[in-house]
């Protein structure tokens, strides 16, 4: 049996396909991409065969990236999703999610749309 490590964020310089989040642009990726096949060079001469994937920042809410990867690498990811606390329906999103294979979440009111003082004041 392998190591595992637990929180890891992977990212890829396909903006056109996985779209990054209001107020990220392609210069705050550094490095530029750092995507699976990337990691992978590291994690596999280290023993580490199993890995919990964190939502990147530069994705907000949009998970899909993520999702693809854990879909992608069935045998090797898990993964942690990000999600508006303050969205529609989170606790529908959060059994959807968990089907997929997500076994956490990020509960993230700060990345809501609502306005800072408005988000803090819903908890």
């Amino acid at each position: 049996m392998g190591f595992i490590d637990a929180h890891v964020h992977v990212w890829t310089p396909d903006t056109a396909h996985y779209p990054l989040a209001a107020g990220y642009k392609r210069a705050d990726m550094k490095p530029p991409s750092f995507t699976p096949e990337e990691l992978f060079k590291h994690s596999q001469p280290a023993g580490v065969d199993r890995i919990n994937l964190i939502q990147m920042s530069y994705y907000g809410f949009d998970n899909r990236y993520l999702l693809d990867m854990m879909a992608l690498h069935k045998d090797t990811f898990v993964g942690t999703a990000v999600i508006d606390p303050l969205g529609d329906e989170p606790d529908r999103l959060m059994a959807e999610l968990a089907g997929k294979r997500v076994r956490a979440f990020r509960i993230h009111p700060d990345l809501s749309k609502l306005p800072p003082d408005r988000a803090g004041a819903a908890f």
